[in-house]
């Protein structure tokens, strides 16, 4: 079975650049894969900065035409992280994000437990001119049930909420029986900022995490147990 494509992005949105050319960065793996149990699928979109002036420029999500009605993307830039459901930047909500060598962006799946193949194209244009996009790039993302990664014997479901979350993180945890587990957060640079030891009881459990302190960004909840592991996905947006 397949597991989760560690790689992250963070940001997408409609931007204003001031004097700006965007071109991919190259080896990028567009290609995503996840299971059915994490709560959100990421990719990871960076692109570098020239010095042609573009002006602002927008963003749209291009679904193809078999993919399920039921999944649900959001975009993140590093101004804004748009809710799930949005694949279109708000005319009236430019950002500005100034000179950089490179840009990075996020576009996050919830399939809502569906397996599939699909995918998508993000679109971005400049200002006034949509049929002249200045990078278009294609994303397809793989969903299977029960992977590798997630411990299905002991953890059965795991649901965050809000995602994205400002200040306080409630993570329900289902397990088939009581069970000892080792809970992690860890950032996108691969720190470890919790790292709690948490009895469950059979059935449905509740924690929660105080994420006010968090940096804006992606966040991987890893659980372990001596029957195996999971990985699920959350993004801070203040």
């Amino acid at each position: 079975m397949k597991n989760l494509v560690t790689i992250i992005i963070i940001g997408l949105s409609c931007i204003t650049l001031m004097s700006a050319q965007l071109t991919l960065v190259d080896g990028q793996d567009f290609n995503i894969q996840g299971t059915t149990l994490e709560s959100s699928i990421s990719s990871s979109i960076y692109m570098a900065v020239g010095d042609a002036d573009i002006g602002e420029f927008f963003w749209a999500i291009e679904r193809d035409d078999n993919m399920s009605s039921d999944w649900e993307f959001s975009v993140c830039d590093l101004v804004t992280c748009y809710q799930f459901g949005v694949e279109s930047c708000p005319l009236d909500k430019p950002n500005v994000i100034g000179m950089q060598d490179t840009v990075f962006f996020s576009v996050y799946l919830n399939n809502k437990q569906i397996e599939g193949t699909s995918g998508l194209n993000l679109k971005l244009w400049p200002k006034g001119d949509p049929d002249n996009p200045l990078l278009e790039v294609p994303l397809s993302f793989d969903v299977a049930f029960a992977s590798s990664t997630i411990d299905t014997e002991i953890v059965t479901g795991i649901n965050i909420s809000p995602n994205p979350v400002i200040d306080i993180l409630s993570v329900d945890v289902v397990v088939s029986e009581g069970s000892d587990v080792q809970l992690e957060v860890i950032n996108a640079m691969g720190q470890v900022v919790v790292n709690r030891s948490v009895n469950l009881n059979q059935g449905a459990n509740t924690l929660t995490f105080d994420a006010a302190d968090y940096s804006n960004g992606v966040y991987s909840i890893i659980t372990r147990s001596d029957a195996g592991i999971t990985t699920t996905k959350f993004f801070v947006a203040k």
